[in-house]
Protein backbone atom coordinates (compact mmCIF):
# COMPACT_ATOMS: atom_id res chain seq x y z
CA UNK A 1 0.00 0.00 0.00
CA UNK A 2 1.42 3.41 -0.99
CA UNK A 3 0.84 6.73 0.72
CA UNK A 4 0.61 10.21 -0.95
CA UNK A 5 4.36 10.44 -1.42
CA UNK A 6 4.57 7.07 -3.11
CA UNK A 7 6.35 5.26 -0.25
CA UNK A 8 5.24 1.88 0.93
CA UNK A 9 3.62 1.61 4.36
CA UNK A 10 3.68 -1.53 6.46
CA UNK A 11 5.89 -3.75 8.58
CA UNK A 12 8.97 -5.53 7.43
CA UNK A 13 9.42 -9.21 8.23
CA UNK A 14 12.08 -8.40 10.83
CA UNK A 15 9.79 -5.88 12.55
CA UNK A 16 6.97 -8.45 12.69
CA UNK A 17 9.28 -11.10 14.12
CA UNK A 18 10.51 -8.62 16.74
CA UNK A 19 6.96 -7.68 17.78
CA UNK A 20 5.85 -11.32 17.97
CA UNK A 21 8.93 -12.18 20.05
CA UNK A 22 8.31 -9.32 22.50
CA UNK A 23 4.64 -10.27 22.84
CA UNK A 24 5.55 -13.93 23.40
CA UNK A 25 8.04 -13.06 26.13
CA UNK A 26 5.48 -10.83 27.88
CA UNK A 27 2.82 -13.54 27.64
CA UNK A 28 5.21 -16.14 29.04
CA UNK A 29 6.14 -13.85 31.94
CA UNK A 30 2.48 -13.20 32.78
CA UNK A 31 1.64 -16.91 32.64
CA UNK A 32 4.57 -17.77 34.92
CA UNK A 33 3.56 -15.08 37.41
CA UNK A 34 -0.05 -16.29 37.40
CA UNK A 35 1.11 -19.87 38.00
CA UNK A 36 3.25 -18.76 40.96
CA UNK A 37 0.32 -16.82 42.45
CA UNK A 38 -1.98 -19.86 42.18
CA UNK A 39 0.68 -22.06 43.84
CA UNK A 40 1.11 -19.58 46.69
CA UNK A 41 -2.65 -19.40 47.21
CA UNK A 42 -2.91 -23.20 47.38
CA UNK A 43 0.00 -23.41 49.85
CA UNK A 44 -1.56 -20.71 52.06
CA UNK A 45 -4.93 -22.51 52.06
CA UNK A 46 -3.20 -25.76 53.01
CA UNK A 47 -1.32 -24.11 55.90
CA UNK A 48 -4.48 -22.32 57.07
CA UNK A 49 -6.48 -25.57 57.10
CA UNK A 50 -3.88 -27.39 59.22
CA UNK A 51 -3.43 -24.43 61.59
CA UNK A 52 -7.16 -23.89 62.04
CA UNK A 53 -7.82 -27.58 62.69
CA UNK A 54 -4.95 -27.81 65.17
CA UNK A 55 -6.06 -24.75 67.10
CA UNK A 56 -9.65 -26.04 67.32
CA UNK A 57 -8.53 -29.46 68.57
CA UNK A 58 -6.12 -27.93 71.10
CA UNK A 59 -8.80 -25.53 72.40
CA UNK A 60 -11.35 -28.33 72.83
CA UNK A 61 -8.86 -30.56 74.68
CA UNK A 62 -7.54 -27.78 76.93
CA UNK A 63 -11.01 -26.47 77.81
CA UNK A 64 -12.21 -29.98 78.64
CA UNK A 65 -9.18 -30.58 80.87
CA UNK A 66 -9.75 -27.25 82.65
CA UNK A 67 -13.31 -28.36 83.42
CA UNK A 68 -12.09 -31.73 84.78
CA UNK A 69 -11.99 -32.87 88.38
CA UNK A 70 -8.98 -35.18 88.06
CA UNK A 71 -6.90 -37.29 85.66
CA UNK A 72 -7.72 -41.01 85.48
CA UNK A 73 -5.01 -41.94 82.95
CA UNK A 74 -2.15 -41.68 82.28
CA UNK A 75 -0.94 -41.78 85.85
CA UNK A 76 1.71 -39.27 86.88
CA UNK A 77 4.47 -39.02 85.70
CA UNK A 78 3.78 -41.06 82.55
CA UNK A 79 2.60 -40.51 78.98
CA UNK A 80 0.03 -42.15 76.73
CA UNK A 81 -1.84 -41.64 73.47
CA UNK A 82 -5.07 -41.84 75.48
CA UNK A 83 -6.25 -39.36 78.10
CA UNK A 84 -9.04 -40.24 80.51
CA UNK A 85 -10.28 -37.52 82.84
CA UNK A 86 -12.87 -37.46 85.61
CA UNK A 87 -15.42 -34.74 84.99
CA UNK A 88 -17.47 -32.78 87.52
CA UNK A 89 -20.58 -33.52 85.45
CA UNK A 90 -21.55 -37.19 85.93
CA UNK A 91 -23.05 -37.40 82.42
CA UNK A 92 -19.65 -36.53 80.89
CA UNK A 93 -17.65 -38.80 83.22
CA UNK A 94 -15.26 -40.16 82.15
CA UNK A 95 -14.17 -38.10 79.16
CA UNK A 96 -11.63 -39.86 76.96
CA UNK A 97 -9.42 -38.47 74.18
CA UNK A 98 -7.55 -40.83 71.85
CA UNK A 99 -6.34 -41.34 68.29
CA UNK A 100 -7.66 -43.91 65.82
CA UNK A 101 -7.12 -44.21 62.06
CA UNK A 102 -5.47 -40.79 61.84
CA UNK A 103 -8.25 -38.94 63.68
CA UNK A 104 -8.38 -37.53 67.20
CA UNK A 105 -11.56 -38.56 68.99
CA UNK A 106 -13.48 -37.72 72.17
CA UNK A 107 -15.83 -39.92 74.17
CA UNK A 108 -17.92 -38.28 76.89
CA UNK A 109 -19.49 -40.58 79.47
CA UNK A 110 -21.37 -43.46 77.89
CA UNK A 111 -21.70 -41.80 74.48
CA UNK A 112 -19.92 -43.11 71.40
CA UNK A 113 -16.62 -41.72 70.13
CA UNK A 114 -16.84 -38.49 68.13
CA UNK A 115 -14.12 -37.40 65.72
CA UNK A 116 -12.78 -33.92 66.48
CA UNK A 117 -10.43 -33.61 63.49
CA UNK A 118 -11.82 -33.09 60.01
CA UNK A 119 -11.25 -35.21 56.91
CA UNK A 120 -8.77 -32.71 55.42
CA UNK A 121 -6.10 -33.48 58.02
CA UNK A 122 -4.52 -36.63 59.41
CA UNK A 123 -3.46 -36.76 63.06
CA UNK A 124 -0.43 -38.63 64.36
CA UNK A 125 1.90 -38.76 67.35
CA UNK A 126 -0.82 -37.88 69.88
CA UNK A 127 0.74 -37.83 73.33
CA UNK A 128 -0.68 -36.84 76.70
CA UNK A 129 1.85 -36.44 79.52
CA UNK A 130 0.58 -36.28 83.08
CA UNK A 131 2.91 -33.73 84.69
CA UNK A 132 1.01 -33.56 87.97
CA UNK A 133 3.19 -33.35 91.05
CA UNK A 134 2.13 -36.45 92.96
CA UNK A 135 2.96 -35.14 96.43
CA UNK A 136 1.13 -31.85 95.90
CA UNK A 137 -2.26 -31.45 97.54
CA UNK A 138 -2.87 -27.90 96.32
CA UNK A 139 -2.54 -28.44 92.57
CA UNK A 140 -5.36 -30.17 90.74
CA UNK A 141 -3.17 -31.46 87.96
CA UNK A 142 -1.32 -30.66 84.79
CA UNK A 143 -1.28 -32.34 81.37
CA UNK A 144 1.09 -31.84 78.44
CA UNK A 145 -0.48 -32.29 75.01
CA UNK A 146 1.32 -32.94 71.73
CA UNK A 147 0.12 -34.03 68.30
CA UNK A 148 0.97 -33.66 64.61
CA UNK A 149 -1.51 -32.72 61.90
CA UNK A 150 -0.75 -33.34 58.22
CA UNK A 151 -2.78 -32.08 55.28
CA UNK A 152 -4.44 -34.96 53.40
CA UNK A 153 -4.00 -34.77 49.62
CA UNK A 154 -3.95 -37.01 46.60
CA UNK A 155 -1.81 -34.53 44.66
CA UNK A 156 1.91 -35.06 44.22
CA UNK A 157 2.44 -31.29 44.24
CA UNK A 158 4.51 -29.95 47.14
CA UNK A 159 2.04 -27.07 47.41
CA UNK A 160 -0.34 -29.46 49.18
CA UNK A 161 2.28 -30.93 51.52
CA UNK A 162 2.22 -29.50 55.06
CA UNK A 163 2.54 -30.85 58.60
CA UNK A 164 2.66 -29.06 61.93
CA UNK A 165 3.38 -30.11 65.50
CA UNK A 166 1.01 -28.71 68.13
CA UNK A 167 2.14 -28.56 71.78
CA UNK A 168 0.35 -27.34 74.84
CA UNK A 169 0.19 -27.65 78.59
CA UNK A 170 -2.92 -27.16 80.68
CA UNK A 171 -3.56 -27.15 84.42
CA UNK A 172 -6.75 -27.49 86.40
CA UNK A 173 -7.60 -26.99 90.05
Amino acid sequence: MKDKNGTLKGFTLIEMMLYVSICSILLLALTSMFSLLIGARIKNQTIAEVNQSGIQVMQLITQTIRDAKSINAPLAPSSSSTLSIKMNNAILDPTIFDIASGTIRIKEGTSTYTTITNSKVKASSLLFTNTTVVASTTDGGSVGISFVLTYVTTSSSSDYSYSKVFNGNVSFH
